[in-house]
């Protein structure tokens, strides 16, 4: 991170005095451009978001209750490591990423597991093909296949998923530290803060995949939800993908955006089974 660049933009504006206690939250991200493409300029393996995925000769397209998933995107560690200020994420490997057809579950709800899944691959020895698409994928599923270029950024964080942030800014510094931090229409991007359309979903992650339903206060209230809460800081944000219509032709509910959640712990060690998603929108 460029301390003094970054300062000054707190400074340009009006929020100096909040830096010192904003600073320590500030990540590092990976921020990821899309480029609508011909994919058959890619090459196979080639990070992307939509298209088709690039998967291993013996690994069939993955469904949930007999329906397939949509195809979200591949990224392929290899490509974007050098991107990884803060050495995160694996040396190489495919990450592949997939979700629900008809956007039915949006991750407050337990039973919502399956529903999407992130895929990790990492052999030299298979050889990878581009899969077809099933044939029950309706084409408003089948996503427009673009290429991806990336850049290492800071990553301010969202006052919805800091508790330290609570009661820092007056109404006046709130509005302009938001729309700071939402300078722009389209956010994609691994790593760092999510640019949160509506609640904390640290938290939500933590307590769903405990069994609590967040689809209303139920959760939350649950006797369970205290101690639990304690351990949602071991939840970091994966991968962000917006409704990236233009370019992909990707809608997410009213122009909302997913993000695919992983445990610390589990990025360190490749371990993408039990990754979460969420969607949020307008």
């Amino acid at each position: 991170m460029d301390k003094k660049k970054t300062y000054t933009l707190f400074e340009k504006n009006g929020l100096a005095r909040t830096f010192p206690l904003i600073e320590p939250l500030i990540k590092n991200c990976i921020q990821l451009s899309l480029k609508k493409t011909d994919e058959n300029t890619l090459s196979i393996g080639q990070s992307k978001i939509g298209g088709l995925p690039d998967l291993p000769k013996s690994e069939k397209w993955f469904t949930w209750k007999n329906r397939s998933l949509s195809f979200i995107g591949q990224i392929n560690f290899a490509e974007v490591k050098k991107f990884d200020m803060d050495d995160r994420l694996p040396f190489s490997g495919i990450a592949y990423f997939f979700y629900h057809a008809e956007q039915e579950t949006w991750g407050f709800d337990p039973n919502d597991k399956g529903s999407f899944l992130v895929y990790y691959f990492d052999d030299d020895a298979q050889e990878l093909e581009r899969k077809q698409a099933p044939s029950d994928l309706d084409e408003y599923s089948i996503y427009h296949a673009c290429q991806l270029s990336f850049t290492s950024t800071p990553s301010l964080p969202n006052p919805y998923e800091y508790d330290e942030l609570e009661g820092l800014f007056s109404d006046e510094e709130d509005e302009t530290y938001h729309e700071m931090i939402n300078d722009g229409d389209i956010f994609n991007q691994m790593l760092g803060s999510p640019n949160n359309i509506q609640g904390e979903m640290r938290l939500e992650c933590q307590l769903v995949t405990n069994g609590l339903f967040c689809g209303d206060s139920t959760g939350y209230e649950d006797p369970r939800a205290e101690e639990l809460s304690k351990s949602k800081h071991e939840w970091t944000l994966l991968l962000q993908v917006d409704s990236n219509e233009d370019e992909a032709g990707m809608m997410w509910g009213d122009c909302g955006r997913i993000y695919f959640w992983i445990k610390e712990d589990d990025l360190k060690n490749k371990k993408f089974e039990n990754i979460w998603m969420t969607l949020q929108c307008f």
